[in-house]
């Protein structure tokens, strides 16, 4: 069970300084491929609409993940009696 939040401390970690660096790396230019102008900049010709929503979905799933991973190791725990 540690391992499992250790795992999901690393990986909040990881997840948070992503987020950190991208939103702090803005540098105003036309080509900023900071989160900030990705969810901003309107869909190009080729580009899909859901491309600039892609690390959120991404996080998003990641988190689903975790969760569900922690629930089964839980009821895992539980079931065998440790």
């Amino acid at each position: 069970m540690k391992r499992l939040w250790i795992a999901g401390a690393v990986l909040l970690a990881v997840l948070s300084s992503v987020l950190v660096m991208s939103v702090c790396s803005h540098t105003g230019e036309p080509d900023c491929r900071c989160l900030f102008c990705i969810m901003n900049a309107p869909a190009g010709e080729s580009g899909l609409t859901y491309n600039r929503y892609l690390p959120l979905i991404s996080g998003l799933w990641a988190a689903i993940l975790l969760v569900s991973f922690y629930a089964l190791a839980r009821w895992w725990n539980r079931r065998s009696g440790g």
